[in-house]
């Protein structure tokens, strides 16, 4: 499978997601058991930009500087104007709450135990998926209306990525 690698941060608009693939590391363990190249999704504020949850919690970062994770493509912002501005507005005023672990431990879980659902959701933690899909739901537009918010993961947002 072939995906196209932005090295462009230019080209970058505020609302775009950037879809994270050739993990490295313990980000294998989620590409393993999604069955999925994709293993990380943040929210990009346009240029270098971009806002996530990864681990130490919820990030303002440049990708310029950014550790870890280079390799991503981009899928252009899901929404009008206004839900884009209030997708990030919200996004924005999250940096600093925490990671959701338990979650991501809930989604391995989940995929390796089929018939097993977990689901703690935790205030204010974020995994990387259920962030993303979040800022959207606040401004309006539901991305997953056939996923729970907190059981988003980076391989659904492949749906929205433009055809090759």
């Amino acid at each position: 499978m072939s995906f196209n690698r932005l090295t462009d941060h230019s080209e970058l608009k505020a609302g775009d997601l950037l879809l994270f693939f050739r993990a490295r590391g313990t980000n294998r363990l989620i590409t393993l058991v999604t069955k999925s190249p994709f293993y990380h999704v943040a929210l990009s504020l346009g240029g270098e930009r971009i806002i996530e949850a990864r681990p130490n919690g919820v990030e303002l970062n440049d990708l310029r500087k950014r550790a870890g994770g280079e390799v991503f493509t981009r899928i252009p912002a899901l929404g009008t104007k206004e839900e884009v501005l209030a997708a990030t507005t919200w996004a924005l005023s999250q940096v600093g709450d925490g990671y959701d672990a338990t979650g991501a431990i809930a989604m391995v879980l989940d995929r390796a135990f089929v018939h097993l659902h977990v689901n703690k959701t935790i205030g204010d933690r974020y995994t990387c998926g259920e962030f993303v899909a979040c800022a959207y739901r606040k401004a309006g537009r539901q991305l997953f209306p056939d996923i729970e918010t907190e059981d988003v993961e980076p391989a659904d947002f492949a749906r929205f990525l433009p055809s090759q």
